[in-house]
């Protein structure tokens, strides 16, 4: 006997999201029944569905089901904000990968050409792609338009575009030191790029597999971190609680020195990164040989509430030449490692 079977409003669900009762709903495609629970759950993410029993079978639990639907990644337009990985550079243009698009990820491949008149803004007729850009760097960049039907023009003009993340020789994430360079902090070599200038809005990829594949960027793109900032405002946060910069003409206090890769966190030959604690706070130490004194965040001795006193007026070089003041300090800290 053919019966019609009806079928209830369909609702959107995820995976794991609960569906009823074992004991009052039979699992059908894109479902599963936990026996532990005696609870159905959703296996993919698309529509929730029932489905009646026939009327002459013994067991009239309704059946649910969840029909998947394809999910949609993001498309680049103009205007759009893009990370892609650089596949190719050439003379006068070099060709990358979108990986994403305004931080959501693309599922899709988009290829984008960057052109060497839309690098820079200034002195477009100097410009080396291959000192610009290599094979394997993630840039920041802008959608100009869809240039033909294989590609989208691509510009890392402004201040904020250009590499973000590269990997050296060694195998070292590199290190922005200037607009133009970026250093290995594993050799110290230096490798010219068309550095990105550090944004609040955005994170550097890093950890992606080196692949041609545009599908290993999904898998590994949550592995992100917040570019290291080397400028004159971040770096003088890092080293006191309050004080003003030197400026010229002003006497010059106590110098100190600290390696530039302590100010953002990196390993090198002559710095360890270690965990402790402070007043049973998990903090990062890093051990610096060429440090002369010991200094801690501003932030982190507030947070802790540290004793500060005032103290005299000292300046600190780090390892780009550029000297920060403070006047404050922290006495009798206790660092377990």
């Amino acid at each position: 006997m053919t019966k019609a079977m009806e079928t209830e409003t369909q609702e959107a669900v995820t995976p794991g999201q609960v569906l009823g009762k074992a004991s009052q709903l039979k699992a059908g495609k894109g479902a599963y029944v936990s026996t532990e629970h005696d609870t159905v759950y959703a296996s993919l993410t698309g529509f929730r569905s029932l489905t009646p029993p026939p009327s002459d079978s013994l067991d009239q639990r309704p059946t649910v089901e969840v029909t998947g639907h394809k999910a949609h990644g993001a498309v680049p337009q103009p205007g759009s904000v893009v990370f892609a990985r650089v596949t190719k550079v050439m003379p006068r243009m070099a060709s990358a990968d979108i990986v994403c698009v305004d931080s959501k990820s693309v599922r899709e491949k988009f290829t984008g050409i960057i052109r060497q008149q839309d690098v820079r803004a200034t002195e477009i007729d100097k410009v080396d792609m291959h000192l610009s850009f290599r094979p394997g760097d993630i840039v920041r960049a802008l959608v100009l338009s869809l240039g033909d039907a294989r590609a989208y023009y691509l510009s890392t003009a402004k201040n904020e575009l250009g590499v973000v993340s590269a990997e050296s020789a060694a195998g070292g994430t590199m290190v922005p030191i200037s607009w133009t360079e970026m250093q290995c902090p594993l050799t110290g070599q230096v490798e010219q790029r068309k550095v990105a200038k550090k944004s609040n809005q955005y994170v550097v990829l890093i950890g992606l597999k080196q692949n041609t594949i545009v599908a290993a960027f999904h898998e590994e793109f949550e592995k992100v971190i917040e570019a290291p900032n080397t400028e004159e405002e971040e770096t003088e946060e890092f080293f006191k609680v309050a004080g003003e910069a030197a400026d010229e003409g002003e006497q010059k206090a106590t110098t100190m020195v600290l390696n530039m890769n302590s100010v953002v966190g990196l390993t090198g030959e002559r710095t360890w990164k270690l965990v402790g604690k402070i007043h049973g706070h998990d903090v990062i130490v890093l051990v610096d040989s060429g440090a002369t004194h010991n200094f801690i965040s501003s932030k982190l001795a507030r947070h802790l509430q540290l004793p500060i006193e005032k103290t005299n007026k000292f300046e600190v070089t780090v390892g780009n030449g550029q000297q920060v003041s403070g006047n404050e300090v922290c006495k009798g800290v206790r660092l377990d490692v």
